[in-house]
């Protein structure tokens, strides 16, 4: 008799172990469910979100794209070129021909009869006069071509942005229902964010020619809302 309730009692205690041990399992299983939905959910970015970094990265492409310009730089040697007076220098070297049709001209001087040219729309021209080589009579060094940011379209497109917003919100495929923003250090498109405004932005740095033939490396930040 004592072994039977002995029995029956290991009995019913072995069944509790296996109910418990079966129940912690499922508890067990549905944390880690829960867990991984709610990493999933936390990381994984909203449609929304995806939606306004494509816009971003759309006014981003927009912007430099249509602020972009050319400038070609070179060394001239015209120590040799006929009509002029070398040392004693001239203030403006004759442009060569392998240059011309490149946009308009300024230059640097190095030393007497030898200097930088730059060619960029970005310059108003300072009335130079073009040059053959026929005769060897002068040197070119290493002819150097970059895309740079154009100050005057960024001055251009600044007062558009003030003046008429829609207008530049169109010429950057910006969104009705969206705003933007650019800021660098000597260039600002700005207006007031509201507080409950999701802003995302990023910051781009690039090489900004100015008319005078200065290349200033500027931080932008562009921000869509």
């Amino acid at each position: 008799m004592v072994m039977n309730k002995l029995g029956s009692s290991q009995f019913h205690v072995s069944l509790h172990k296996k109910g418990s041990s079966h129940f912690e399992i499922i508890i067990s299983f549905i944390l880690f469910v829960s867990f991984t939905l709610f990493l999933v959910l936390s990381l994984t970015p909203t449609k929304q979100d995806l939606l306004e970094e494509s816009i971003l990265y759309g006014v981003v492409d927009q912007f430099f794209a249509k602020t972009t310009t050319n400038v070609t730089s070179v060394l001239v040697d015209i120590s040799k070129t006929v009509g002029l007076m070398c040392p004693g220098g001239q203030d403006k070297p004759c442009i060569p021909e392998e240059l011309l049709g490149a946009g308009n001209f300024i230059s640097q001087k190095q030393r007497a009869c030898v200097y930088y040219i730059y060619s960029s729309v970005e310059f108003t021209n300072e009335g130079f006069n073009s040059c053959k080589n026929n005769d060897n009579l002068y040197s070119l060094g290493y002819i150097e071509r970059q895309e740079v940011i154009s100050n005057k379209t960024l001055q251009e497109f600044k007062q558009e942005y003030y003046s008429d917003y829609n207008a530049s919100k169109d010429r950057f495929g910006v969104p009705e229902v969206v705003d933007f923003a650019v800021i660098s250090n000597n260039y600002s498109l700005e207006r007031t964010i509201p507080d409950e405004a999701q802003v995302i932005a990023g910051v781009y740095r690039k090489k900004v020619l100015y008319s005078n033939g200065s290349l200033i490396n500027q931080d932008f930040i562009i921000k869509v809302w």
